[in-house]
């Protein structure tokens, strides 16, 4: 029995906060429709560039995943490369700490905007509120896939993106 089955009633409905880009789709659409960011479109474009190959018969979409392993492998290793960057030539274990203790503003993927300091390790700097919903034949309220079928269960967003409290 799967999660969605077992505890899809209990869940359904449920609100929480969370600084990941959840509640978009994994598709074309521009960002005001729900789909990628321009960093994770720019991590699809990517991707797609160095994949050629067809997508295996288990995948239904072309597209990568919004919250997937692609799109956070690419955003840590444009962090890296921005951290290391500004370490300059003498990279190591002191100055990689303190050039990312610089980077700030720093456009992400799953979370919009990362920033980090001295004492600020975390990395995210916005939230949004998001509902659970588990969808059902008579009342679809997710966005569709980028073939027309609708989702299983999905995040809508309650809340889009507000500051997080520096506290």
């Amino acid at each position: 029995m799967c999660i969605r089955d077992r505890y899809g009633k209990a869940l359904d409905g449920q609100l929480g906060i969370t600084v990941e880009d959840l509640g978009g789709i994994d598709d074309a659409r521009p960002v005001s429709q729900g789909g990628y960011n321009a960093q994770t479109r720019s991590c699809y474009v990517t991707w797609k560039q160095h994949n050629t190959y067809p997508s295996p018969p288990a995948q239904s979409s072309p597209y990568i995943e919004e919250q997937g392993p692609i799109v956070r492998w690419c955003e840590v290793i444009r962090l890296f490369a921005a951290a290391a960057r500004r370490a300059g030539p003498h990279l190591n274990r002191r100055t990689f700490v303190e050039a990312m203790a610089k980077i700030r503003s720093f456009p992400g993927t799953i979370s919009p905007v990362l920033s980090f300091g001295p004492e600020k390790f975390d990395g995210p700097t916005e939230y949004r509120v998001v509902r659970l919903h588990t969808n059902d034949p008579k009342h679809n309220a997710c966005i569709l896939t980028f073939d027309g079928i609708p989702q299983g269960t999905c995040w809508q967003i309650v809340q889009n993106w507000r500051p997080l409290g520096s506290g």
